[in-house]
């Protein structure tokens, strides 16, 4: 029996809070720092959420730009940088996806490579899952959302402090890896998760956040991997969870919005984010990746805190086995 696009199933409804444990804490501490106002970051989060759900027909997440707004919070950058940020995010991944040049970036990214940045991504899940565990929560004193629509000097400043870190996290986790999994687990009802639609999408979502002051947002491999493991076998998982932000949004504000989110559990939360970590890292025993360099891109991402580090060796690795030709490193491409 085919299984129908979009079902609002209990094990739908599972699978809609698998990848809360990265956007709740993210939404949190940038509204928390002022960055941001809770109730519109909510109503655009949602509405992507829902948007996306309809479109690409499986329960495909929508995530913060993880290494950008770790930057805005650890920086205390506000929400003029935020903003910079969507725009270049927008305008770099709507080129690459009119040109078409997100399908051939896409085959730089061979399956050894896609499966390091993924092991990467969840080594940092899993540790920053261990750090929500370990430090005691403290309430936030919300503050007002600060911050204009950016100059030309905070766009260039933006560009060299937030998107050239986010780029490579980006495109490989966000568009190529994200396509690979998607594909694993959804076979041809993915059909629509192309490197080239995707970077539309998160285009398209970066520029509405841009205007109406929303988060840097993109999709992601781990999300979908969380989806998955927690249920969600439909978009009805994700138009579920996009629902529930935009009604948080319009029926309670900003700090309605923040007591309800508080009130789920740090644990919780920790658990999320170790359980998707795990899952996402097992992905690198993949046989027809090179596991070695995978994993060893993997613990480089973990070391550095930084997935440009991984994505490098990644590509020297590979840029090395194109000239020696050394067989047992044959990379095999993903498209």
């Amino acid at each position: 029996m085919k299984r129908p696009a979009i079902s609002f199933a209990p094990r739908e409804w599972a699978g809609a809070i698998g990848d809360l444990g990265i956007s709740v804490p993210v939404l949190l501490a940038l509204s928390a720092s002022g960055a941001l106002d809770l109730s519109r970051a909510l109503l655009l989060f949602g509405a992507v959420y829902v948007c996306a759900g309809f479109y690409f027909r499986i329960p495909l997440p929508v995530q913060p730009l993880k290494a950008a707004t770790a930057l805005v919070i650890a920086r205390g950058l506000g929400g003029t940088a935020l903003r910079a940020c969507s725009l270049w995010i927008a305008a770099i991944f709507i080129v690459l996806s009119v040109t078409g040049l997100s399908e051939k970036l896409n085959r730089i990214f061979t399956r050894t490579i896609v499966r390091g940045i993924q092991c990467g991504v969840g080594l940092l899940l899993f540790r920053a899952a261990y750090k929500l565990l370990v430090t005691v929560p403290h309430a936030p004193s919300f503050l007002p959302a600060s911050g204009g629509f950016p100059g030309l000097e905070d766009m260039w400043a933006a560009l060299w402090v937030l998107v050239i870190p986010q780029l490579p996290l980006t495109l490989g986790n966000s568009v190529a890896a994200t396509c690979e999994v998607s594909r694993d687990y959804f076979g041809d009802r993915a059909a629509r998760v192309d490197p080239s639609k995707v970077s539309f999408s998160i285009g398209l979502s970066n520029l509405a956040s841009a205007f109406f002051g929303g988060m840097p947002v993109c999709h992601g491999s781990g999300g979908v991997t969380a989806h998955h493991k927690f249920g969600a076998r439909t978009a009805g998982a994700t138009i579920i969870l996009g629902t529930v932000f935009i009604a948080l949004s319009l029926l309670l504000g900003s700090e309605g919005s923040a007591a309800v989110l508080k009130t789920i559990p740090v644990w919780l939360l920790a658990a999320l984010l170790g359980y998707t970590g795990l899952l996402h890292t097992k992905l690198v025993l993949d046989p027809l990746a090179n596991i070695p360099v995978a994993a060893a891109m993997g613990l480089i991402g973990l070391a550095t805190s930084n997935l440009s580090y991984a994505l490098a060796l990644g590509l020297a690795a590979e840029g090395a086995v194109r000239i020696t030709k050394f067989t047992w490193l044959k990379p095999e491409f993903i498209a």
